[in-house]
C-alpha cells in the first residue's frame, strides 16, 4: 500500500489502518495525516478516498463498528465512515476543548454510545443515536481520577483505562506511575448520592514496572459467559509480556426507575425502588389480600354495631335498640280488646273494682298512647 502525495505536494503519513470483512474480498481502510480516509482492495488497488476532517494531525485512529461502518476520530471530532459508499454518512460529532487521545464503544450499548478519552484526563460519553434518528449528545462524564489521559479498553460492561502520559504535553511526565483503572458503566448510569460510589470497580498498580500497552482476550462476553478472560500486559524496558486472569462480573443494567431518582452511585440497593424490585410478587399479593380481609371484617363489625341516636339523626334512643314496634302494637291491641270485654261483662260489687280498673286502665292507656300515640293517628 502506498499513499499518493496531496495536491499541495505534502506527503501524507499513514496514521491508522483497519481491515473490513466483505466476504472473500476484504477491504483495508486507511487514515492519513491530511485528514483523509482511503479504501484499498486486498491487492493494494485504491478503491476510493475522501477527506473527513480538517483537524491538525488528520485521522488519529479507526475502530470497527457495525457492518461495514468504521468509527474514525481526530483531535476534536469523531464520526462514522461507510467503506462501501466511501463517504461519511452523518456530520461528525464535536464539542470538546482538549484533544482527543483515544476512543472506545460503550460495551453496554452496541455502537450507540462512544467513550472518549481526552488529553486532560477527562473521559466523556456521547450518544450517537436517539431512536431511529442520529444525534451527538453528551450523556455522561466519568469521575476525574487523573490528570493524565487514558487508553481505553471495553470489557463486559466495564471500561478499562491505562494511564498513558503524553511525553510532549505540559505537566505530564513519561516517568509518572501508570496504573489500570476499571470503571463500572452501570454504576455511573445510576448516578451519585450519599452512599459510596461503585463507579471505580478496580485500581491496579504494577510498581516499579510501567505498563505500556495491554491486550484483552475474552469469551462471548454475555452475562452467562463463564469462560476465563485474560489480559496480556507489556512493560516498558521489559522483554515479553505478562498474562493475568481477569475476573469481572457482568454488571446488571441500570433500573429504569433509577434515572428519576437521585441515585447513589451503584449503592442504590437500599433505595425503595430496588427494595420493591427485590420483594417477591407473591409477598405483594399476600399483603393486598390481608388488607382486603381486614376491610371486610371491619365492614361487618360496623354493620352489627348499635347505632347511637343523634339529634335529628333518626336513630333509636340509647337502650331501645332492640325495641320492636310491630310487636308492641299487637300487644297493645290485645290488651285493649281484653279490657273492653271485661268492662262489657262486669257488674255488681265488682263494678268499683272494674271502674277502678277502668280508671287505672284509662290512665295506663293514656300513658301508652303518649308513647305510641303517633302511630295510632
Amino acid at each position: 500500500f502506498s499513499l499518493p502525495p496531496a495536491a499541495s505536494g505534502e506527503t501524507r503519513k499513514l496514521t491508522s489502518i483497519l481491515p473490513v470483512e466483505r466476504g472473500a474480498q476484504p477491504w483495508f481502510v486507511a487514515g492519513d495525516s491530511s485528514g483523509s480516509i482511503a479504501v484499498f482492495f486486498r491487492n493494494g488497488t485504491l478503491k476510493g478516498r475522501v477527506k473527513v476532517t480538517e483537524d491538525p494531525g488528520g485521522v488519529s485512529g479507526l475502530l470497527r463498528s457495525q457492518g461495514q461502518m468504521v468509527l474514525f476520530y481526530s483531535s476534536h471530532s469523531f464520526g462514522y465512515f461507510s467503506a462501501a459508499q466511501i463517504d461519511v454518512q452523518y456530520p461528525p460529532c464535536t464539542g470538546w476543548n482538549s484533544p482527543l487521545v483515544d476512543i472506545a464503544i460503550d460495551p453496554t450499548n452496541a455502537a450507540s454510545r462512544v467513550v472518549l478519552s481526552l488529553s486532560d484526563g477527562d473521559i466523556i460519553v456521547f450518544t450517537t443515536s436517539a431512536g431511529k434518528s442520529k444525534s451527538c449528545d453528551l450523556t455522561l462524564k466519568f469521575p476525574h481520577v487523573s490528570s493524565f489521559p487514558f487508553k481505553l479498553y471495553p470489557f463486559r460492561g466495564h471500561i478499562m483505562g491505562l494511564l498513558a502520559p503524553l511525553p510532549d504535553a505540559l505537566g505530564q511526565s513519561a516517568d509518572a506511575s501508570r496504573e489500570i483503572y476499571v470503571f463500572n458503566m452501570a454504576a455511573m448510569e445510576s448516578g451519585y448520592g450519599l452512599a459510596p460510589s461503585r463507579a471505580l470497580a478496580l485500581q491496579a498498580s504494577f510498581k516499579p514496572k510501567q505498563p505500556v500497552s495491554l491486550v484483552l482476550t475474552t469469551g462471548g462476553g454475555g452475562p452467562q459467559d463463564r469462560s476465563k478472560s485474560h489480559v496480556a500486559i507489556r512493560y516498558e524496558g521489559v522483554k515479553g509480556v505478562e498474562i493475568f486472569d481477569l475476573n469481572l462480573k457482568q454488571p446488571s443494567p441500570p433500573k429504569a426507575a433509577a434515572g428519576g431518582e437521585g441515585g447513589d452511585g451503584g449503592g442504590d440497593d437500599n433505595s425503595w425502588s430496588s427494595w420493591l424490585n427485590w420483594f417477591p410478587k407473591i409477598g405483594v399479593f399476600g399483603i393486598a389480600l390481608i388488607g382486603v380481609v381486614f376491610w371486610n371484617v371491619r365492614k361487618v363489625t360496623n354493620s352489627n354495631r348499635p347505632r347511637g341516636g343523634g339529634g335529628g339523626g333518626g336513630g333509636a334512643p340509647a337502650g331501645m335498640e332492640d325495641f320492636d314496634d310491630e310487636l308492641f302494637r299487637e300487644r297493645l291491641r290485645e290488651r285493649r280488646e281484653k279490657r273492653a270485654t271485661e268492662q262489657a261483662a262486669g257488674g255488681g260489687p265488682g263494678d268499683g273494682g272494674v271502674a277502678g280498673g277502668g280508671a287505672g286502665g284509662s290512665s295506663s292507656g293514656s300513658r301508652v298512647q303518649e308513647v305510641g300515640g303517633g302511630d295510632d293517628e
